[in-house]
Parts: C-alpha cells; sequence; structure tokens
C-alpha cells in the first residue's frame, strides 16, 4: 500500500519496486480506479468472454490476466466501486477469478501494490471501501512524504527535471540564479514533484533566455495560498516571510510566558494543542 499525496510519485515507487523485483521481466499493469466506469470496472480488471453484454463482441483478458507473473497497480483504490471490490477481495484471497460473462476459472500470478491520496479509514466509516479489504492490502505500507518535507531533494529533483527536458531537444540544461533557486525553496509545492516538473517545463518553454533560468521566470508559475498562480512575486514572498516571523515571534514570547508548556500555550493563543505543534513545526522552531 502506498500512501501520499496526489503527485508524491506513487507511480514511479511502484514501477522502482516492481523493477528491482524478481518479477521485473514481467508486465507492470496499472489501473486507474478513478477511471473506472462502475458497469465496465469488472471487465476491465478482470475481462470478460464474447457475449457477455452489450458492446461484448469479442473475448477480452482484463487487466489481470495481461500482467500473469508481473505487477499491477491499482492507482487510486479508494475510488474502485464497492462491487469490484468485493470480486478483488475474493481474486486476493483465491489467486483466481471467472472473466465476466464466464465460468471458467483463471489463474493469475500477480504482485498487488494498490496506491491513494485518501484517508481509508474515513472511506471504511463512511462505506464507501471495505473494511476487510483495506487489511487484506495493507500488509505493507509505504507513505510517500509531500516535497514541502523533503525540501532536501529539491535541488537534485529539479536538475533531473532540467536535465530530462533538455535532453529531449538535445540542448544544455539551463541554470537557475540563485534568486530562482532562493524562490523555489520557499514555496510549498501544493502539486508536490508533479508540480515541481510542471514548473520546470513551463519555464523552459516561456523563458526568454533559454540558457538561465530567472526568478522572472518562474514567479508566474506558483500558486498563492488562494491557488491564484502569479501572486509568488519577490514582494509577495518578502511579505509572506514577514507574516511566518511575526507568527514565530509571537508564539515564542507566549511559550516563554508558560515555560514551554504547550497545553497552556495553546489555551492562550486561541488553538488546539495539535495545530500549536503543527506550527511549531512548519515555522523551523521545533
Amino acid at each position: 500500500m502506498l500512501l501520499g499525496e496526489s503527485g508524491t510519485g506513487k507511480e514511479l515507487a511502484a514501477n522502482t519496486i516492481h523493477e528491482f523485483s524478481r518479477r521485473a521481466a514481467k508486465p507492470f499493469v496499472a489501473i486507474n480506479c478513478a477511471a473506472l466506469p462502475e458497469n465496465l470496472a469488472g471487465s476491465e480488471m478482470f475481462g470478460h468472454e464474447r457475449g457477455a453484454f452489450t458492446g461484448a463482441f469479442a473475448t477480452k483478458k482484463g487487466k489481470l490476466e495481461i500482467a500473469n507473473g508481473g505487477t499491477v497497480l491499482l492507482d487510486e483504490i479508494g475510488d474502485m466501486p464497492l462491487l469490484t471490490q468485493s470480486h478483488l477481495l475474493r481474486f486476493l484471497e483465491d489467486k483466481k477469478f471467472e472473466r465476466v460473462g464466464g465460468v471458467k476459472l483463471i489463474d493469475a500470478d500477480v504482485r498487488i501494490i494498490a496506491a491513494t491520496n485518501r484517508d481509508l479509514a474515513a472511506a471504511i466509516v463512511g462505506g464507501k471501501f471495505r473494511e476487510d479489504l483495506f487489511y487484506r492490502l495493507n500488509v505493507a505500507s509505504l507513505v510517500l512524504p509531500p516535497l514541502r518535507e523533503r525540501r532536501e531533494d529539491l535541488t537534485e529533483l529539479t536538475e533531473f527535471f532540467l536535465q530530462n527536458e533538455s535532453a529531449k531537444s538535445n540542448q544544455h540544461p539551463p541554470s537557475l540564479t540563485d534568486a530562482a533557486w532562493q524562490l523555489l525553496r520557499e514555496y510549498d509545492f501544493p502539486g508536490n514533484v508533479r508540480e515541481l516538473q510542471h514548473i520546470v517545463q513551463s519555464a523552459m518553454i516561456s523563458a526568454t533566455n533559454k540558457h538561465v533560468l530567472t526568478e522572472d521566470d518562474l514567479a508566474s508559475l506558483l500558486r498563492s495560498d488562494s491557488g491564484e498562480f502569479g501572486s509568488s512575486s519577490p514582494s509577495a514572498i518578502a511579505l509572506k516571510k514577514a507574516v511566518g516571523d511575526f507568527k514565530r515571534e509571537h508564539i515564542q514570547k507566549i511559550l516563554a510566558e508558560h515555560k514551554g508548556n504547550k497545553t497552556h500555550a495553546a489555551i492562550a493563543l486561541g488553538i488546539s494543542r495539535v495545530h500549536l505543534i503543527k506550527l511549531v513545526k512548519e515555522l523551523g522552531m521545533e
């Protein structure tokens, strides 16, 4: 089970697990559960026999059968229709399935990797996800942290995307000015690694100087807290920094008044203790 926000690289991680496994020579098949229509989900996963339903003019292999011997990624597993969840659970227990409209049991030896950006515990409570399927899938879990929590990877990832995009056009990768690097380091990347890749691609296309990317080349591509683009100008970032400095100083003052007791300080600030701990971490006060 791969857990993490959208854009953290769950499919890439799944692919890497496959490539470094004994199944690497066999297929890697990704199924986007969020894009499965409820009436066709079973057919996509398990296949169907000719005449099983209107439009089934020929027998079709499902993704599980195609991936036999390899790996199946169930991406966005939290969006899988409940009926398909039941069929998947039975397959996980027996390692056998029937095509839609078929009676023959088919074996499939596959590694299942499930990925989601949803809170499956809440989905279980809401009746949107089967609890027994959750425990069946959640044998080993990996949490992919958002980019804002692993800023030490930012430089390497940016340089990778610069080189990758440049290679497509057989050009030398551009460099970034110090101000451009600072802009990226102060940005929260709500879209995570996928957003960083998009920013690099767009900046390389729109930049006037194809050899050097500047602060101005990047600023219009970054989102503000409101979700609008172009609000990460130097003046906006300076304001954000000033607000952060004020928050830090005020919280430090309240904590000092209460001798470091976070519970008492949170009450004085009018927020919960959990919120205070989160602020302390976000503001680098730990």
